[in-house]
């Protein structure tokens, strides 16, 4: 950062350091050189702007985004094996609900007792 900036260019980037109450926080600073009226570095300006909970939803984003993942894998099982008991007569359903319950998924109400399969597929 300091040779751009002591060689007369202008430095962007993101900073996090520590409050006095021991928080972190994020900026994204922009520091450049101040020239006089003879071209000389006299000083130096800075720009920073917090973006603390822009990251924070950044990173809330990305998790939410890779638990849809996971509970899209899921899903893309269970009609699988859905598909299996429709277009498969050798079909085990005793092995479908006990993969089903190892998902913990939205349908254990479903596959609870002997239900008949022509009652909870619909």
């Amino acid at each position: 950062m300091w040779s751009i900036i002591q060689s007369g260019g202008t430095w962007t980037g993101i900073i996090t350091n520590m409050a006095k109450d021991g928080t972190k926080y994020t900026v994204k600073a922009t520091v450049g050189p101040i020239y006089d009226i003879f071209d000389n570095v006299s000083g130096y300006f800075s720009s920073r702007h917090d973006i603390t909970k822009l990251i924070e939803q950044d990173e809330k984003i990305l998790t939410l985004n890779e638990d849809l993942a996971l509970k899209n894998q899921e899903l893309l099982a269970l009609t699988k094996a859905l598909e299996d008991i429709v277009y498969n007569d050798n079909f085990d359903m005793q092995e479908f609900r006990t993969q089903a319950k190892k998902r913990h998924t939205a349908t254990d109400h479903l596959i609870e007792a002997d239900a008949p399969v022509d009652l909870w597929i619909q």
